[in-house]
């Protein structure tokens, strides 16, 4: 089952998203120019997977023919973020998480080492989350609210840029796994969306990776048990067929074609925000889930309407 966590109390103050346009993705050489910075991972694929390199074809996201990194799309975001917040927020924020699932392209150097070279914030706290998935959307606020002292504020940073195609693709009813940015604003003093409870577990099953049927059953008994607290629910969009159907679903009408990962459930509830379906007043489940055994929730309560920027590269 699961076990709860009583939080204190934490705002989300802000949430700005930036995704990626379909036409802006290109297939890389076979191997790509950057084969060199790439190496290291590679080697890796090569020996765990036991494939060639050959067998690891890759894309890039290009702009005017130019390769945008994932290090450049998130510094966008947290540009974007700081751009709608009030005068010295972004500046005096205290903690900086960030979070994505899989590697970046320069082998030899993590992404968190490289934001702070040039976001030229100096947090008192700089924390990268690995090995969460898709979960780290949710369990990366609860990290926040352990991190961050009263009074403080902070960024949480959600990431996805997938670069070897065949990580992108799973069997039927899986979706591919699609890529964006969101940086949320979090305070413990806020009064904006305000984290109520969070809940997680894993998979009560005898398999050593579960099946895709057995995640879909254990959604809808998730679903069923947390329903009557809130107002919406707001799943992982994980699979081509809708698991649930429930008049409390709030399911977004854009890339509903993908799975983007971690940053999946947060672009859902700034559509539902931004068609003002949830309002203020309302709570709202998130439930997110990786591919092997782990899901998480949190119940949000709406208390103000966030600031919020969507942008599309």
């Amino acid at each position: 089952m699961y076990r709860e966590q009583k939080q204190n109390r934490i705002s989300i103050d802000a949430l700005a998203l930036t995704r990626v346009k379909a036409d802006r993705y290109q297939h890389d050489t076979v191997p790509p120019d950057d084969f060199y910075e790439m190496q290291l991972h590679y080697d890796a694929e090569c020996y765990y997977h036991q494939r060639s390199w050959h067998q690891l074809p890759t894309q890039s996201i290009r702009v005017e023919g130019r390769r945008v990194s994932h290090e450049e799309v998130s510094l966008c975001t947290l540009s974007s973020l700081e751009g709608i917040l009030p005068p010295g927020r972004m500046t005096s924020a205290q903690v900086l998480l960030v979070a994505h699932s899989f590697y970046t392209r320069l082998s030899a150097n993590p992404m968190l080492a490289r934001l702070l070279e040039y976001w030229k914030k100096r947090p008192r706290i700089a924390l990268g989350l690995s090995h969460l998935g898709e979960v780290a959307s949710t369990e990366g606020v609860r990290v926040a609210d352990w991190t961050l002292a009263e009074g403080e504020t902070g960024v949480l940073l959600l990431s996805e840029q997938q670069f070897f195609l065949p990580h992108r693709f799973a069997p039927p009813p899986a979706l591919p796994l699609g890529d964006a940015t969101v940086a949320l604003s979090l305070s413990k003093d806020g009064e904006t969306i305000i984290l109520e409870q969070h809940k997680r577990g894993v998979m009560q099953n005898k398999r050593i990776l579960p099946a895709w049927e057995d995640w879909i059953q254990q959604v809808k008994r998730i679903v069923e048990a947390e329903r009557d607290e809130v107002d919406w629910v707001v799943i992982q969009q994980a699979f081509s067929t809708q698991v649930v159907e429930d008049e409390k679903l709030f399911v977004r009408q854009h890339q509903i074609d993908h799975n983007l990962q971690c940053t999946d459930v947060w672009i859902t509830l700034a559509e539902g925000l931004t068609q003002n379906v949830i309002r203020v007043g309302d709570r709202v489940l998130l439930l997110s889930f990786d591919r092997l055994h782990t899901y998480s929730m949190i119940q949000l309560l709406v208390q103000a309407r966030p600031r919020m920027s969507d942008a599309w590269i």
